[in-house]
């Protein structure tokens, strides 16, 4: 059996999978839909993990990749594309005690941190326009909140940052709608981790799939014409699987079923977005 991370696509109806590439987690598309940022694990000769770095591929020939990052920290994680395809902003330790947020240029030169605070950060999303940042912090109750920030890419800084969330639990997991008008978001804050909506601003919030059933919902994704909900559930096994629901609600469909792990959903932009 597979024993590590892969990258695999699925159609929308469920039908075909196949695998594109091994030892990837954390894709993220370019804003041109062919190009992918991941992280993989730079191994030792001994073959264990001695760190976690950003690489670039494109979808033509996803075995031809470029190392973008060299922190050397084992915590490196969730590439995000700049709105103009030419950075990226990431998650880890780097030489610090917690995680931050950084921003490096695909052309070269050395990453920069975007925060430095002692609590961590993570989960970097980019609205599609690139002027607003989400992401995750964890205080020191171990909770984590929702937090945004009005991105400068001239001069790559995060300015007025502000907290989107503020719930009686964890809020997590935020991924923007292609046209930049919604942040889906994953919480406990029910009891077991549910799917939700807000704005771009952090109001008007609404949960799309609280069940009751004990399930946990996580890693959402919007399509691109903002109809569709993809997302991770152990609903119906003991293994993570991808669901697809409507927005306004009604029927999931699972999409994946297999002796697998999903660990991470995406939809590809279109090029034409």
């Amino acid at each position: 059996a597979r024993t590590e991370a892969g990258l695999y696509f699925v159609t929308g109806d469920g039908l075909n999978t196949g695998l594109i590439a091994d030892r990837v987690r954390d894709v993220s598309y370019a804003p041109d839909g062919f190009t992918l940022a991941f992280v993989r694990e730079v191994l030792g000769e001994d073959g264990t993990a001695t760190a976690s770095e950003v690489f670039v591929t494109t979808l033509a020939d996803p075995e031809v990749v470029r190392q973008v990052t060299q922190l050397g920290a084992l915590d490196t994680s969730r590439p995000v594309w700049s709105a103009d395809g030419s950075a990226l902003i990431f998650a880890s330790r780097g030489t610090g005690d917690s995680s931050d947020l950084w921003w490096v240029a695909l052309e070269g030169g050395q990453p920069r941190r975007l925060t430095d605070t002692p609590e961590a950060e993570r989960e970097p999303a980019l609205s599609p326009d690139g002027q607003t940042l989400a992401f995750t912090r964890e205080d020191e109750t171990g909770f984590t909140e929702i937090y945004l920030a009005t991105f400068v890419p001239e001069s790559a800084e995060l300015r007025d940052i502000r907290a989107a969330t503020d719930a009686n639990g964890s809020s997590y997991n935020p991924s923007w709608s292609f046209d930049g008008r919604r942040i889906a978001f994953a919480s406990d804050r029910a009891g077991d981790s549910d799917i939700y909506l807000m704005d771009a601003e952090g109001f008007d919030e609404q949960v799309v799939t609280l069940d009751g059933t004990g399930a946990d919902d996580r890693m959402p994704s919007l399509s691109p014409d903002g109809q569709w909900i993809a997302y991770l559930s152990d609903g119906e096994d003991d293994r993570f699987q991808v669901y697809l629901m409507p927005v306004r609600g009604g029927a999931a469909t699972r999409l994946t079923e297999s002796f697998r792990t999903d660990e991470f959903v995406r939809f590809r932009p279109l090029r034409d977005q």
